[in-house]
């Protein structure tokens, strides 16, 4: 069976990967560098970037661009942040994450039919193999980590109901 681009490039879309205004973003970014460089704060090649301080490449307001040394703009993790169009502003506290399974950040319903003998050690065998890299990146549920946490629930005397 050939392989299906136009779907393969449709799920993509639909999962933000591709064709998600990123080229707007990049107009803008380009915009703020020239606002500078038409101020004279940088130049062509001189190894600094142009940062926007709330973190919204859109803003181009005088008061949210600053130049900074690429070394310094580049160094702060994005690891653990919520994949969006835009990062958080500085300083904001994370929003709580919605996923397709938890809706609306509401408890937990793994073990609400009570089908562990139990749940407090599989809770915390979940919370350590979840933030694991085995298995896929920390923080990112897997179907190899559901096979890892299940094995080591039964190694650990866990059963089921």
């Amino acid at each position: 069976m050939a392989r299906n681009y136009r779907r393969e490039y449709d799920l993509a879309k639909k999962r933000g990967e591709v064709g998600t205004g990123s080229t707007g973003d990049n107009a803008k970014r380009k915009a703020a560098r020239r606002k500078l460089e038409k101020g004279g704060l940088v130049k062509k090649n001189d190894g600094k970037d142009v940062d926007h301080k709330n973190r919204n490449p859109k803003d181009n307001s005088s008061g949210n661009l600053r130049a900074q040394p690429k070394g310094v703009n580049r160094s702060f993790s994005r690891v653990g942040q919520k994949k969006s169009k835009h990062y958080l502003p500085i300083g904001a506290s994370n929003p709580p994450t919605q996923d397709k399974y938890n809706k609306g950040g509401s408890v937990s319903k793994v073990n609400e039919a009570g089908n562990y003998t139990k749940p407090g050690m599989r809770k915390s065998i979940f919370n350590s193999v979840k933030a694991g890299s085995k298995g896929g990146k920390p923080g990112q549920w897997s179907a190899r980590k559901a096979q890892m946490v299940a094995k080591q629930y039964k190694a650990r005397g866990g059963g089921y109901k």
